[in-house]
């Protein structure tokens, strides 16, 4: 009797010791999990400021009329691991805030040739959902921007949607290039976003008369920005991450290093 208690025991600490080591397990998984999570998120929040900074310092030279300092703004590579349709399209507006912030909205002169195409590809991302997305630009002329990055609501300010907040409308010429392109809203309806591709949140600026035209017809006027008077034209767009898109949007100076400053 005693021994068959004994056993009984020693069964029972045997599987508390056993509890308590997975559950130990489990704890130090989540840990790790987190502290990985809180340096990834680091690690994005002081590339993004390296990244502005520099943005910033060469404006301010382009304005001074010095040579402009080089651009430090390596492409993001990001893996988007949501499964629904609405989480992955989320993902992407973040991102396409994110750059266009950084780049200033393309409101400032950002650089002293006199034309050209320039892009950014400020993310090439991947799915591990494969799917395709139809309705993004639904989602984006309903969604506010709080929804996906509420730092950039101004206090006391409206909350815009997102289509208005990453595509404001041109003025003058810009306008009349648009309407001269058939069928822009059926086209815009249409746009969808296949995940089974690498796709590229890229920021465009079109400077020169001579660019602008033929750069208009490519968008028909999705995400833009710009004045005619001033013949620059800018914006944010997601597309397949190919080198024929780079050459279909006209993409001739590509103005950020790839390599970080030490």
């Amino acid at each position: 009797m005693n021994k068959k208690k004994k056993t009984n025991s020693c069964r029972k600490a045997q599987e508390y010791h056993l509890g308590t080591a997975i559950m130990t397990i489990v704890i130090i998984i989540f840990a790790i999990s987190v502290i990985l999570i809180i340096r990834d998120q680091q690690n994005q929040s002081v590339f993004n400021l390296k990244c502005t900074q520099s943005i910033e310092a060469h404006i301010l030279d382009v304005k001074l009329h010095f040579t402009p300092k080089p651009i430090q703004c390596p492409t993001q590579y990001i893996t988007i691991k949501e499964k629904e349709s609405t989480d992955i399209m989320k993902q992407l507006a973040r991102q396409q805030v994110l750059c266009w912030n950084q780049w200033k909205k393309g409101e400032e002169e950002l650089f002293i040739e006199n034309e050209g195409v320039f892009c950014h590809i400020c993310v090439i991302d991947e799915f591990n959902k494969k799917i395709v997305l139809d309705d993004y630009i639904n989602f984006l002329k309903n969604t506010k921007l709080s929804s996906v990055a509420p730092e950039y609501v101004l206090k006391g300010a409206s909350d815009p949607f997102l289509f208005d907040y990453l595509s404001p409308e041109g003025s003058g010429k810009i306008d009349e290039l648009i309407k001269e392109a058939d069928e822009t809203e059926s086209l815009l309806q249409e746009m969808a976003i296949d995940t089974s591709e690498e796709q590229a949140v890229i920021f465009f600026y079109a400077k020169g008369e001579s660019r602008l035209r033929q750069f208009v017809r490519f968008f028909f006027g999705r995400y833009t920005w710009g004045t005619w008077q001033t013949a620059r034209f800018s914006g944010i767009t997601v597309q397949p991450y190919t080198e024929q898109t780079l050459l279909d949007m006209g993409c001739e100076i590509i103005p950020s290093s790839q390599e970080e400053n030490t």
